[in-house]
């Protein structure tokens, strides 16, 4: 009799194990895509709540002189593409740079903060310059200057991320600055 209950059982094991080799095919791709749709849903989401319109990156390939011929940048001002291998000096300056020095800065961290000079009047100017040189490690990675022929007055501009203003916005640049200053956007 035990012999007779040690093969049921050994014929239901059997049975059970069969039924459970695994699941469909169809089931695993299912459950696959269902994954790779909520991290692509999530990363959306998380690039919207940043501050700014995202640019996709147009790589950081370096060139030897702005003169040297690439393909145009998808934003104006650049949010990251073709660059020289120098850097624009950090802090207030009236110099006009080329997007090609000022793509490096992006790309060590740094945010430019950039106006228009034939629409910002000089009060404006002022009232952002003390704005900027009162932030935690005031104008440390953030270029301000002119840039000619802006969409807008103002534009706040970092690695991939662009927010054009009609006037200086202080808390809009305070989250704009907060976001972006120091981060290292080398391709790794």
């Amino acid at each position: 009799m035990t012999n007779k209950r040690n093969a049921k059982a050994a014929r239901r094991a059997a049975r059970g194990a069969q039924t459970r080799k695994g699941l469909p095919a169809g089931v695993v791709v299912t459950a696959v895509l269902a994954v790779i749709g909520i991290v692509f849903a999530f990363d959306q989401w998380r690039l919207a709540q940043l501050p700014g319109d995202h640019y996709p990156s147009q790589g950081n390939i370096h060139i030897p002189s702005p003169s040297t011929p690439h393909p145009p940048y998808s934003s104006r001002p650049a949010t990251s593409g073709w660059h020289l291998s120098a850097l624009a000096p950090w802090g207030e300056t009236a110099n006009v740079y080329p997007d090609q020095l000022l793509v490096h800065n992006l790309e060590d961290g740094g945010v430019l903060v950039a106006y228009d000079p034939a629409r910002v009047a000089n009060p404006e100017r002022a009232r952002a310059r003390e704005f900027l040189q009162a932030l935690p490690r005031g104008l440390d990675h953030i270029v301000f200057g002119p840039y000619p022929a802006l969409e807008s007055p103002w534009a706040l501009v970092a690695w991939t991320r662009l927010a054009r203003m009609e006037e200086f916005d202080t808390a809009l640049a305070r989250r704009f600055i907060d976001a972006y200053r120091f981060k290292d956007n080398h391709a790794r």
